[in-house]
């Protein structure tokens, strides 16, 4: 994605900025997009910015959890979720409801990704 920003840590600073309103009780996509859009150049690369943060926002929330499950000896897997659409790429396509540990390659996998992680009890 090209957008208006050119330093890494301003990026950083927008994901943090969007994960505080995802906090806000009654806190919107729309909010999130006023709030941050002169940062791009276009209403697009915003949106494909806000969706690949919060893919990556909650992709980080469930390996937390994962983690956190392992830890108090609970046996759980993850589970790859894509959006099947005509908008999915093939690569996120062929992991959808995959189990895997996918901790050296959560989502998002590319600019615009809105796969997500689930977890699944193991029997």
């Amino acid at each position: 994605m090209e957008c208006g920003m050119d330093e890494n840590d301003s990026m950083e600073a927008l994901v943090r900025q969007i994960e505080l309103f995802r906090q806000k009780p009654g806190f919107s996509r729309l909010d999130i997009h006023h709030a941050i859009r002169d940062h791009f150049q276009n209403d697009e690369e915003c949106e494909t910015f806000i969706a690949t943060a919060i893919t990556r926002i909650q992709a980080e929330e469930q390996l937390r959890e994962y983690q956190e499950f392992k830890k108090d000896g609970i046996e759980v897997e993850l589970i790859w979720n894509a959006i099947v659409d005509d908008s999915v790429c093939d690569a996120c396509r062929s992991r959808h409801a995959t189990a895997g540990s996918w901790e050296d390659t959560p989502p998002p996998l590319h600019e615009g990704c809105r796969c997500r992680l689930t977890m699944r009890i193991r029997r």
